[in-house]
């Protein structure tokens, strides 16, 4: 079963140049800086070019995967779609 976001949502990308902070703290401060509000994607390009994604829901930021894996807990932001 295919999941996918059920609203429209802003997909924001971030470069994350702090090696001493992680991607997650990254992604924080971009959002608290801009204003993003649920829901949201936010990318954190590494300079590696390594792309770590989290999801900005209603109740927190979470690692992008986590949240399409458990979309339960995400309702009404992720919902489950026949593929």
């Amino acid at each position: 079963m295919e999941r996918k976001l059920y609203q429209e949502y802003r997909n924001e990308r971030v470069v994350h140049t702090n090696p001493k902070q992680k991607t997650c703290t990254t992604a924080r401060k971009y959002i608290t800086s801009n204003k993003i509000t649920a829901p949201a994607v936010i990318t954190v390009i590494k300079p590696s070019l390594i792309e770590d994604k989290f999801f900005l829901s209603q109740i927190g930021l979470w690692d992008y995967k986590y949240a399409v894996m458990n979309y339960k807990h995400f309702l009404p932001e992720i919902l489950p779609v026949a593929s």
